[in-house]
């Protein structure tokens, strides 16, 4: 599980969208129902990471491995320098 909240944290920190991202279990409950209850900031979420996305793979719909891997490891560094709790990230995926 841990591993794919640091791939998830990272992903999500490359895009520049961290606000799905919880400081506890608590927070990350709090955020899952926040989001599941309200459509239309799910909606307005799901649209800046989609156009995040577009913007990070440019024209040629790849992203940057490298950058993305940092930012990996940066989580990890995290939780490894002390942190408490590790950031979780809540994964939003589109309804068609």
């Amino acid at each position: 599980r841990m591993t794919e909240e640091r791939v998830a944290l990272s992903l999500l920190t490359y895009l520049g969208e961290t606000s799905t991202v919880a400081a506890s279990g608590r927070d990350y409950v709090d955020i899952a129902s926040r989001l599941a209850q309200n459509s239309v900031e799910r909606n307005v979420l799901v649209g800046r990471l989609r156009s995040a996305w577009q913007r990070a793979s440019g024209e040629g719909g790849t992203l940057s491995m490298q950058r993305i891997t940092q930012q990996y490891e940066n989580a990890f560094l995290t939780v490894i320098a002390g942190a408490d709790v590790a950031p979780m990230a809540v994964p939003v995926e589109p309804r068609a």
